[in-house]
């Protein structure tokens, strides 16, 4: 089988072809740490056997980088990073958003935070 095609949920599938792109696209976020392995497997249906043999494809691996250098360049790679992380971070305490600041203490924090001004006392000559 050439190299330019892969075995794909028993079928074979070129790498040009749309679903062939999705796989190049989805083994990029791959190597970005953006799904794993068993994500990756499930939704192509690969066996270990299967996701070894890609491992052994010089035309797939070439396909790969380029997309990952084409993710980079675009932002996309930055983009989905970002909404992983968002999406993971953890929840905020609900109190945390009524934090208030008292109007008479913050006058007094500023107040406290700049030097006393001079006065025609504490001048001596």
């Amino acid at each position: 089988m050439s190299n330019n095609v892969i075995i794909l949920r028993n079928t074979p599938i070129a790498l040009t072809s749309n679903v062939g792109r999705a796989f190049v696209c989805d083994c990029a976020r791959h190597l970005e740490q953006l799904i794993d392995n068993e994500q990756l497997c499930e939704k192509y249906r690969l066996s270990i056997e299967n996701w070894q043999q890609l491992g052994s494809n010089e035309t797939l691996a070439l396909a790969i980088q380029t997309e990952l250098k084409q993710r980079i360049r675009s932002g996309v790679s930055a983009q989905e990073a970002a909404a992983k992380e968002f999406t993971t971070a953890p929840p905020t305490p609900d109190d945390a958003s009524k934090i208030t600041i008292s109007s008479l203490t913050a006058p007094a924090m500023l107040k406290a935070s700049f030097p006393k001004p001079l006065s025609a006392k504490s001048i001596t000559c």
